[in-house]
């Protein structure tokens, strides 16, 4: 779950989901895009793009993509929904986020990386 900041300008983690969490290999509760992604302008000028129609139409946005916040784990791809919610009943002030993420690495690859050994 997200918070809306300055009307979709910068973005809050209210709740990040332990799924998420082990997907990404980072816990960011409570940190801002802004401060996230200050080493990273493209990624954060995707993701602010990406959220835009959901803050300024009220309208869900769905996408997919490799995880490219992570250069470490670009092999993750990911399908991601982004829901509108107000807590004022008209402005968009929060928004919540459901993502599935898929291994896209060959099979011998995943399992050299389970076991420890290279494929």
């Amino acid at each position: 779950m997200l918070d809306v900041i300055d009307e979709g300008r910068d973005y809050h983690y209210r709740l990040i989901g332990t799924d998420i969490v082990e997907a990404s290999g980072r816990d960011v509760t409570g940190a801002r895009f802004s401060d996230l992604y200050a080493t990273q302008p493209e990624a954060l000028a995707l993701v602010l793009r990406t959220f835009a129609p959901v803050v300024s139409e009220g309208r869900p946005v769905f996408a997919v993509g490799r995880m490219f916040w992570r250069p470490d784990r670009d092999f993750r791809h990911f399908e991601g929904g982004y829901f509108p919610l107000s807590t004022d009943g008209t402005s968009v002030d929060l928004m919540l986020c459901k993502m599935c993420f898929l291994d896209r690495r060959r099979p011998d690859e995943r399992e050299a990386t389970r076991t420890g050994g290279s494929p």
